[in-house]
Parts: C-alpha cells; structure tokens; sequence
C-alpha cells in the first residue's frame, strides 16, 4: 500500500482539513509511540520519518504537518530532524481520567502528492500523585469497654493514578490495640476498616497517636487518640503532610 499514493492538481487549503475524514482509504501506513505523561517540552517522541521510511527532504517539500483535528497539539514535529516532540506538558489524569489505555491520536499530512499518516501516541502513568483524603477530620467515641473486633470504617484516600501507580494497600503503624481490615470492593476500590484487637485502658495510655500509611510508607493520615470523658476514648483522624507528622497538635 505503500506505492498507492493520492495526487491532487489543484486544492485550497482550508480543503485539506477535511481531507482526514474524507480520504480514510488513502491513508499509507501508520506508527504508534508509547511515552510516559509529565515529559519535558522538547522531548523526542519518536523518530517518525525514519519509522515511515520519509526522507528529510519529502517532509520540507511536502510541508508536513501534525493534524490534530481540533483538539490540543500535545505533539509536534520537527520536519528538519524528522522527530515528534513533546509540545505540550501532558497530564495523563487529566486528559483521560481512569480510563486505560489512554493515548493521543493524530495524523501526519504531506503535499504534492497529498500522503496522510495515522500516528498513535499512549500516554503511560507515572507516580506523580499523592494520596488525600477528602475531608479534613473525623471523628470517633470509643468506649473504654470496647470489645474486642469492634470495627470502625476510615475514609478511603483517592489517587489519581492507576495501576501499580495507584493505592495498593495502607498500613497502621504502631499496632498494639488496632489493626486495620481491607476489603476490595466492587468498583476496584478498598474499605478500610480499623478493627480493636486490644482492650483499651485510660488508666496504662491515656493519649495514642497512629499513623496511616501507603503501600511505600508514606504517611497519609494522623490518627490522635485521646480520652476526653472518663470512659470513652475520642479518635480523631487529622489529615497530615509527611513533614507534619512529627508536628501533632492535641487538645485535652
């Protein structure tokens, strides 16, 4: 398919704009990238005349160009080295959300005789969101006389990455009189739950601070603990930075 080609005697311009949806059988061949999202402007994407067998000089003569159809022009080309690079910083959650595989998709356009392209561009996730939850605070009453498998469900924290990316699992740390329960869930997510497995005593602790962290350690959630009426122990769940972890604030 690669010697079928398309000549057109005359044309205007703005005609060729049309030319993607119009001429879907003439297109001669198609390449496809795959690039990880957040790359540096300027970036090489791929080296696009080579991987079509275009010479230089048929880019410059044929005034080759990206056609994106409208939409931003994350990729660009550069018609005196022959590459795509990278045009515009490109966040994967927010140009495709969860959806997966997620990839940019264009077409490269030469004239005289008129050569289109269909380029596929997949744009991977890299770890570059960090876990929160959505409220600030929360707020539990334990009673002192507790008993042991009482269960209290924690609010999930939302990652925007996917994947291996994404929230694998959390961990409580320390765990002398909690544990905390996952259950995945039909939507892909977890419930967490933190479980009593030790009798609670005001008279031995009077005041607990737990964390809860990531699969890779990082901290999410500071948990203080503290008695506030003589037999019920109030848990609250502060939303905290790594460097405000070593920073806690209570109040009696």
């Amino acid at each position: 398919m690669r010697n079928k080609r398309m000549v057109l005697v005359t044309m205007k311009r703005q005609v060729l704009l049309f030319l993607p949806v119009l001429c879907l059988s003439y297109v001669l061949g198609q390449v496809s990238y795959s690039i990880p999202e957040e790359m540096v402007k300027g970036s090489v994407v791929g080296s696009i005349a080579h991987d079509l067998g275009l010479d230089l000089k048929r880019l410059k003569s044929g005034k080759a160009r990206v056609y994106t159809g409208g939409s931003v022009e994350y990729i660009g080309l550069n018609k005196e080295r022959g590459v795509l690079l990278v045009h515009e910083r490109i966040d994967r959650e927010a140009l495709c959300g969860e959806t997966t595989p997620c990839a940019l998709h264009f077409q490269l356009i030469l004239e005289n005789p008129m050569e289109l392209f269909r380029v596929t561009v997949e744009i991977t996730d890299i770890n570059d969101n960090t876990p929160n939850f959505t409220n600030t605070e929360k707020r539990f009453e334990i009673s002192e006389s507790a008993v042991i498998g009482s269960k209290f469900i924690l609010e999930k924290a939302v990652d925007s990455d996917i994947g291996r990316n994404g929230l694998q699992q959390y961990t409580l740390t320390p765990t002398d009189h909690f544990v905390l329960k996952l259950e995945n869930q039909a939507d892909g997510s977890k419930k967490v739950e933190m479980v009593l497995q030790k009798p609670l005593d005001r008279e031995k602790q009077e005041f607990m601070s737990l964390n809860v962290l990531k699969s890779a350690s990082q901290p999410l959630l500071a948990l203080n603990l503290y008695w506030r009426k003589p037999s019920m122990l109030t848990l609250v769940l502060m939303v905290s930075k790594a460097t405000r972890l070593n920073q806690q604030t209570t109040s009696h």
